[in-house]
């Protein structure tokens, strides 16, 4: 009897605690809100692009309290989806009329959604947010392309190099390219204008000729009738060019002092050069000779001023293994003016300090970074007997 009066004291005790809880805490058990949508899809099909759609959808409040909507907006980002209102509340057991717009900037098509941030349930469903997806259709031509960026380098003046970029149309109709227009004249299409059917392709080829040895960076627009888009740039960027390389013939041939010097005596050795019909702008010459056996001599290293070095940058750059057998003297002159005409490059003074046996010689050794030369065999004037 005790075991059953208990039993009736703890039931009723639970009872009240339940009344308390539905009496201070409503919300917790059984009144959130809970948001559906009808249709559950929208469809805009076949929207010209600059123009607007718009349509209407039924949110449908379930819950025993207000349903507050703070945001509706497109999963993407897509601004040609828009919601009007963008924030409401929907009362309990009510409904809310909201308005979906698609205005397509682009044709093309959208597989998107629209988002409901709230603070109610989803019917049916335990996600998060309520969702809409969007499936809609722009008609209209679309330009693509598949590079913004094209490179060129070419190996030589006058040399030209091609790349290739490939347009494209994503739209529904044929797309009108118009027109080409490049900032350089360096630069060419192999097109003037074409027309491209829906997801189709058309291949152009850009062409670079250098003109100049600079480095070139230029813009090549195309017009076209894609809506939203019917002026599209790709930058065209050429590298520097390597300049025109030119050939001349050198020679060294003693202009003063004995042919068969002694210990101390001074000798004057020239270099010239024959451009033989080229423009030569410099020359960067190596003199090699034995350190032991012959020493330079001058102020401004083994070279004076004279013939063509008047009034040019000569830049003695250094003297490789000096006191050596295999010493050299590396030298570089740029002209002021194009030179044609054969003329003295340097003139070098050499002071013999020992007596020699057997022969000698002054190597002339010219190399390609200002200018490529042919030399006479032996690759300069070899000095015999006692010098």
């Amino acid at each position: 009897m005790r075991r059953f009066a208990r039993s009736i004291i703890c039931g009723s005790w639970l009872a009240v605690v339940i009344a308390a809880l539905s009496a201070h805490c409503p919300l917790a058990l059984w009144a959130q809100p809970t948001l559906s949508v009808l249709p559950v899809t929208v469809v805009f099909d076949s929207v010209t692009v600059g123009g607007t759609i718009s349509t209407t959808v039924l949110l449908h409040n379930a819950g025993d309290s207000n349903a507050n909507v703070t945001s509706v907006s497109p999963v993407s980002g897509n601004p040609a989806l828009t919601a009007s209102p963008e924030s409401f509340t929907v009362a309990a057991g009510q409904d809310f009329v909201l308005t979906l717009t698609f205005s397509p900037q682009f044709a093309g098509e959208v597989s998107d959604g629209f988002r409901f941030v709230s603070d109610a349930a989803v019917s049916g469903s335990t996600a998060p947010s309520l969702i809409i997806p969007i499936a809609a259709r722009a008609t209209g031509p679309r330009i693509t392309l598949s590079k913004t960026l094209l490179s060129f380098r070419s190996l030589a003046l006058a040399s030209p190099v091609s790349d290739t970029l490939v347009i494209g149309n994503a739209g529904t109709e044929a797309l009108n390219v118009l027109s080409f227009v490049i900032t350089s004249g360096a630069f060419t299409v192999n097109a003037s204008s074409f027309e491209i059917a829906p997801n189709d392709t058309q291949s152009v080829v850009v062409t670079y000729a250098p003109e100049a040895s600079l480095a070139v960076l230029a813009a090549l627009t195309i017009l076209s009738d894609s809506p939203g888009q019917n002026l599209v740039s790709v930058t065209l960027d050429a590298a520097e060019t390597p300049k025109a390389v030119r050939t001349a013939r050198i020679a060294l041939v003693q202009t003063e002092g004995s042919r068969s010097p002694a210990a101390g005596d001074t000798i004057r050795l020239a270099l010239f050069m024959s451009p033989e019909q080229d423009t030569i702008r410099g020359v960067e010459v190596f003199l090699g000779f034995d350190n032991t056996l012959l020493q330079t001599l001058g102020t401004e290293g083994p070279f004076e001023r004279s013939g063509l070095t008047e009034g040019v940058d000569l830049q003695v750059n250094v003297i490789e293994d000096p006191g050596s057998t295999n010493a050299a003297a590396h030298f570089s002159v740029f002209f002021v003016q194009d030179k044609r005409a054969s003329d003295t490059l340097a003139v070098i003074r050499v002071l013999k300090l020992e007596q020699i046996k057997g022969q000698t010689s002054i190597r002339v050794l010219a190399e390609s970074p200002l200018s490529r030369f042919s030399r006479d065999p032996g690759s300069g004037h070899c000095y015999r007997g006692r010098f």
